[in-house]
């Protein structure tokens, strides 16, 4: 800021918004004007660009006096952010322009970055689907074969997952498919795999026979976590009817 010479009570020639008056002990013959420099509006980001959700960290850049900071992420009109280096996440994908007002005792300034933020769309997750096969009835009757099959598709992430095949009952339990059997605990067919496409292929063949309980079944399977039912993608179904 520039400080301008101590003036009278009585003179009047400066005024403004940038203009601030102090006096000692409330004497007028003391009154010292600062006259304050408009601030200048900067900033920074990082990272720039990068796979929704994407977390981005801007730094404040400004310079002159400055005591409120308005940040608009996505060129909206809304002020996201009050802060003076905050932290944003960009959720969805697209490429967004950035924009800072700055204000002070010597006024407001703005910078507006136009397409400043690229993010792309997250990668996308491994993929499993699981069905009956091809021309066959969802509904059964003792003596009619069954044959469920997977189709995986790998996706675009790398990390490895866990694989759950389970079948519904008609009394809501589940019963967890290991290698040809099912079996109350549940625990994954396949563990930490790091997928590959594959498919489609039968994983289990079976002809109905008593004392096959009758009702609504369902076949499903996910990937998950490894070492926890926490589902990465969608739940695949395949219902089917039994009557005996």
């Amino acid at each position: 800021c520039t400080i301008a010479k101590i003036k009278g009570y009585s003179d009047y020639g400066i005024s403004g918004d940038n203009v601030k008056t102090y006096m000692l002990f409330g004497d007028p013959a003391t009154a010292l004007h600062l006259i304050f420099n408009p601030p200048a509006a900067d900033f920074s980001a990082a990272p720039t660009d990068g796979s929704a959700p994407l977390e981005v960290s801007f730094t404040d850049l400004s310079t002159g006096v400055i005591d409120s900071w308005e940040w608009d992420f996505n060129n909206d009109a809304i002020v996201d952010s009050t802060e003076q280096s905050p932290i944003y996440t960009y959720t969805l994908p697209g490429t967004y322009t950035v924009s800072l007002t700055v204000s002070g005792p010597g006024g407001s300034d703005t910078k507006v970055t136009a397409d400043y933020i690229t993010v792309a769309p997250a990668p996308a997750p491994p993929a499993v689907d699981i069905w009956l096969q091809e021309g066959e009835t969802p509904a059964y009757h003792p003596g009619d074969t069954m044959n469920a099959g997977l189709t995986i598709t790998a996706g675009a992430e790398s990390a490895a997952v866990d694989l759950y095949v389970r079948l519904r009952l008609p009394s809501g339990k589940y019963r967890y498919y290991h290698h040809n059997t099912l079996s109350k605990t549940p625990a994954p067919l396949v563990k930490s795999w790091t997928v590959s496409d594959w498919g489609p292929k039968i994983f289990y063949n079976y002809t109905f026979a008593a004392p096959t309980p009758p009702g609504a079944y369902e076949w499903q399977a996910a990937f998950t976590k490894p070492g926890a039912f926490e589902l990465i993608g969608a739940l695949s179904r395949a219902p089917f009817n039994f009557t005996p």
